[in-house]
């Protein structure tokens, strides 16, 4: 425990260092699904091309259900989940409420 109460691990179940192809799944408070989302769950993502909003969507999926979006910023986050697009995604970080969920590419 620090000189202030608080405990010295990582905050939020953080599993690993923040890593710069890692983002945090849009979208994720607003599917019901996300709430079965783990550390050990794999996720798929799946180009969305008739999106009413933007037709260069990346959902992101958990046994078919859907669960958020690739974020549109920053840009080269979206390239490169379109570049590998048939890549699996593992949970990093899981944070508080409303929920947050980090990944990264399952190769990484």
């Amino acid at each position: 425990m620090s000189n202030y109460g608080h405990y010295n691990h990582q905050y939020y179940g953080t599993r690993e260092k923040k890593h710069p192809k890692s983002f945090k799944i849009t979208g994720i408070s607003n599917y019901e699904d996300a709430k079965i989302i783990d550390y050990d769950t794999i996720l798929e993502m799946e180009y969305e091309p008739n999106n009413p909003y933007d037709s260069s969507a990346i959902k992101i999926k958990v046994k078919d259900k859907m669960v958020g979006y690739v974020p549109n910023n920053p840009p080269n986050i979206k390239k490169m989940c379109f570049e590998n697009i048939n890549e699996k995604l593992k949970v990093i970080n899981i944070k508080g409420n409303p929920r947050g969920v980090r990944v990264l590419f399952q190769s990484l």
